[in-house]
């Protein structure tokens, strides 16, 4: 039995399924710039943190497709090209780039409604809300925006070097 083939749609389910969880971030992230009700901002919020969490389909979906592509790199004898190499480095920096800014912003939002951010210790007191001025500049930030260019053309990018296989 060829393993190979197997191991590729293994990844591409895995590609699907961290794909697919990316959707509820880009809806939430989205969603979020509309709303001005710190309760429903929380609950909006809760959510994006649920998505990140080991269970969840994003979550999963990273490891399925991670673990598979290094399979499939050593049953396809990919370890030799530049293009196994360069869609790695991409996914590295694109992780690297996306983590710290969705993160860093939505922790913002958080503290700006008064919501103990993920890393606060469970008694520490809750952040002291911002006036709404302020909230309504966190809402309207560009992040949204910037976060689906970066993970959309760099997905691309990487979806273009394993079907085209290029160097």
């Amino acid at each position: 039995m060829e393993w190979h083939p197997w191991i590729v749609y293994g990844h591409v389910l895995g590609a699907f399924a961290f794909a697919a969880g990316h959707g509820v971030a880009i809806a939430m992230a989205f969603r979020l710039r509309s709303e001005r009700e710190p309760s429903r901002i929380a609950a909006i919020l809760d959510m994006s943190l649920w998505m990140v969490s080991p269970k969840s389909l994003m979550s999963i979906g990273f490891i399925v497709l991670f673990l598979s592509g290094i399979a499939a790199g050593f049953t396809g004898g990919y370890w030799g090209r530049l293009w196994i190499w360069v869609a790695i480095g991409l996914l590295v920096v694109i992780t690297g780039l996306m983590t710290p800014i969705g993160a860093g912003h939505y922790n913002k939002v958080r503290a700006a409604i008064g919501q103990k951010l993920p890393r606060d210790k469970s008694d520490a007191p809750p952040p002291a809300p911002l006036p709404a001025d302020q909230l309504e500049a966190l809402l309207m930030a560009p992040t949204p925006w910037i976060l689906t260019v970066l993970g959309g053309l760099g997905f691309a990018v990487i979806v273009l070097l394993m079907a085209f296989k290029p160097f």
